[in-house]
């Protein structure tokens, strides 16, 4: 969301409009600003340019002077849930989704192979690393509860 001049400005400025629908806007101290909008789905929510955004979303970039991104979440330091004062505002930015391995599937040769490795004393975690399963599935191929058929 980036705001132009004409949000600002213009024949309905935006920052009156947000204040209206706060509590304790401008007073000093630490005290939450409460949102006395109705919520929806229990976050403060304001009406903008035709649709409904974050109340929080909007106070964040209307006190940093920042867009922010779409992926980006504004979280209330405070854990209030009609909290919208900016300095109890933090950006959190989720971490990309980690990278899981390639599953990698075992076939009797493999089963047959890691039994006859476990037999030659290999420890278990070393059969895992080097046919790209976990210790525990290591485990169970090596004492027949799975690949039996062998």
């Amino acid at each position: 969301m980036t705001l132009t001049d004409a949000d600002l400005y213009g024949r309905r400025p935006l920052l009156p409009r947000f204040i209206a629908h706060v509590q304790n806007a401008g007073r000093c101290g630490l005290a939450c600003w409460l949102w006395l909008a109705p919520l929806t789905r229990g976050a403060p929510r304001f009406h903008f340019r035709g649709r409904h955004i974050s109340a929080r979303r909007l106070a964040y970039a209307l006190a940093f002077g920042v867009s922010v991104p779409a992926e980006a979440q504004i979280v209330s330091t405070c854990r209030r849930s009609r909290c919208v004062r900016p300095d109890h505002l933090r950006l959190r930015i989720p971490p990309p989704p980690r990278m899981t391995k390639p599953r990698i599937m075992l076939n009797p040769e493999k089963a047959a192979a890691m039994r006859e490795a476990r037999s030659a004393g290999k420890t278990l975690r070393a059969l895992g690393e080097h046919f790209h399963v976990s210790e525990s599935m290591a485990c169970l191929v090596v004492n027949g509860k799975r690949w039996r058929q062998l």
